[in-house]
């Protein structure tokens, strides 16, 4: 079965290349494309799409508050943000609301593809330059916090493989300690941060 993909972009043009871009592939197919988020709203939980990717700047209901909502009712929906936006606000806010990777749409088709796999795979794909910029928040000197909700340095490490997409068992190759290590450095995470999941902990972090 073909993954099924929505797309919700408020131009045309661009929501009809989109549109075209997944049914191309062989693999993929789209399950609906929405000019806002009102409609978005309205028609994606009638029939959910494994994936949606999704504007930011939409007329009337913003991109970051769809998603809020969208997750609210779908909370296996992968959503991966498709924006113009580069800035720090729009990112974190936007893995605040729930969302499951962020590309610039100046990504090639190809990163957008890779992206709808990744997210099917528990991956949180960023464009390369956004996941540099989260990594460098993990870094910063964290001297300020509460001893008791003080990030480690190898913590630090986990979170910025995380931001990166790595999954797991990749992380634990790279840091060259077992998956289970990995495992109690993410409970740890969560804890001390006070979230649930992968896509929470980059965007908590640099929000603190």
């Amino acid at each position: 079965m073909p993954v099924t993909v929505s797309i919700v972009e408020d131009d045309r043009v661009q929501r009809e290349k989109l549109a075209q871009l997944i049914d191309s592939e062989r693999e993929f197919c789209c399950l609906g494309a929405y000019a806002n988020g009102e409609l978005a709203l309205e028609q994606i939980p009638l029939r959910p799409p494994q994936v949606v990717l999704m504007d930011i700047g939409l007329p009337k209901l913003s991109g970051v508050t769809c998603v809020q909502q969208l997750k609210q009712r779908l909370p296996n929906l992968r959503i991966v943000m498709l924006t113009m936006f580069d800035t720090d606000e729009h990112l974190f806010f936007a893995l605040k609301a729930g969302a499951d990777g962020y590309l610039l749409k100046r990504s090639s088709e190809y990163a957008v593809v890779q992206a709808v796999t990744a997210v099917l795979n528990d991956v949180l794909p960023f464009s390369s330059e956004l996941a540099r910029r989260i990594g460098q928040f993990f870094r910063q000197e964290r001297s300020h916090l509460p001893e008791a909700e003080r990030i480690t340095l190898r913590e630090c490490e986990v979170i910025d493989l995380i931001s990166k997409g790595f999954r797991t068992k990749k992380i634990s190759d790279l840091l060259s300690i077992s998956h289970y290590t990995v495992k109690d450095h993410l409970k740890s995470i969560y804890a001390r941060l006070h979230v649930t999941n992968r896509a929470e902990a980059p965007a908590k972090w640099v929000m603190r």
